[in-house]
């Protein structure tokens, strides 16, 4: 695939996170109130089906407003349907703590798509349709496997009108949350693309794929804070196993930069090939990026355990209103490189300020 087509793939993603921003906030209502009522399987049961309805009645709306608006985008409506399928099947996995899920979905995910891949390039086959096919219908197979495999999930198909208040009300701000996420996250391929080409872009995205290997652990400890920490009873006692996940976050992450700093030539090179050297003058920014937000999720993810959603909303869309300004003079100065610097200093701004809610705000006010 060419440094144009890839851009191109990466931007359509980016353009599918906002499709997806009015359901966002759902899948964290599902584990919150799932993972709390978990002692209680009906109750628990009933809270997943309601989560499902919820979503599902808000992604028929959002796959028609992507359909008009993008002249019935096959690959849009994929990638949008895709997202959900993906966000809800992992919310679902961490509210019952079903670890083999948590971890094998998506690794089993990109398997496929590395052995669909491996074929197509041996048959000389790359091209853009097949590659969103296959991104698109990776994550459904992978689900398939795994619920064969797997005892049955209690489901009681009952609508309830207090649950879908309670997951309304939950999501809301989380939703909003997600918007800050997105504008963080998304406005950098819309300046990228604005004063310069798609394949900076494509640049920029390898970069973001080397650094997402650094949410692993974060994300690993995020899917399991969530429905513990639901059931302390103070928020004192949260303190402890969060930093835990903070500093083994932080421990890990240092460990795996160090081939980043002594290598990035080759580590680009092997992955991506000699096309995309450019991608190495972006990677420790986005590094560092991933980590920063990484630790604020880790926070986030305390909070909403108590249904706090609103502080981890203000801090995440004030780092990426940051990243709107900053990210505009930046890039127009300094390329993608100025992209880059933006986003770890408005990721930053987003960690400090949940840190300081945390502490001064979260743990003092609701331990009185």
């Amino acid at each position: 695939m060419s440094t144009e087509d890839y851009g191109s793939f990466r931007y359509a993603l980016t353009i599918a996170t906002f499709f997806i921003i009015p359901i966002s906030g759902i899948p964290f209502a599902m584990t919150r109130y799932v993972g709390k009522y978990i002692s209680e399987p009906e109750l628990a049961a009933n809270y997943l089906f309601n989560s499902l309805v919820l979503g599902l009645s808000i992604l028929i709306s959002i796959i028609f407003l992507a359909y008009f608006i993008f002249d019935g985008s096959l690959f849009l409506i994929l990638i949008i349907t895709s997202m959900a399928i993906d966000a809800f099947y992992i919310a679902y996995a961490n509210a019952y703590l079903i670890y083999s899920k948590m971890c094998l979905y998506k690794v089993i995910a990109n398997f496929l798509q590395c052995i669909f891949l491996f074929f197509l390039f041996l048959y000389d086959e790359v091209d853009l349709f097949l590659v969103f096919l296959i991104f698109s219908f990776s994550g459904v197979l992978s689900i398939f496997l795994l619920e064969l495999t797997h005892k049955k999930t209690l489901l009681i198909s009952k609508i309830s009108y207090i649950s879908l208040v309670r997951l309304f009300k939950f999501s809301v701000p989380a939703t909003l949350g997600a918007v800050g996420w997105t504008v963080m996250f998304g406005v950098n391929a819309i300046w990228i693309k604005f004063f310069y080409e798609i394949e900076s872009f494509a640049y920029f995205s390898a970069g973001e794929t080397f650094a997402q290997i650094f949410a692993i652990v974060p994300a690993a400890f995020a899917s399991i804070i969530l429905p513990k920490h639901s059931a302390f009873k103070q928020r004192s006692e949260t303190v402890k196993p969060l930093y835990y996940a903070i500093f083994s976050t932080i421990a890990v992450s240092v460990f795996m930069v160090i081939p980043f700093i002594i290598a990035p030539d080759f580590i680009v090179n092997i992955t991506f090939g000699s096309s995309y050297q450019k991608t190495t003058e972006v990677l420790i920014p986005l590094i560092l990026s991933i980590i920063f937000i990484s630790i604020h999720t880790l926070f986030a993810q305390t909070m909403f355990a108590f249904n706090q959603t609103k502080l981890p909303m203000f801090s995440m869309v004030s780092g990426a209103m940051a990243n709107v300004f900053i990210g505009y003079f930046l890039t127009k100065n300094y390329g993608m490189l100025g992209t880059s610097y933006s986003l770890m200093i408005s990721c930053f701004i987003s960690l400090i300020i949940l840190f300081l809610t945390y502490h001064f705000y979260f743990l003092k006010k609701f331990n009185k």
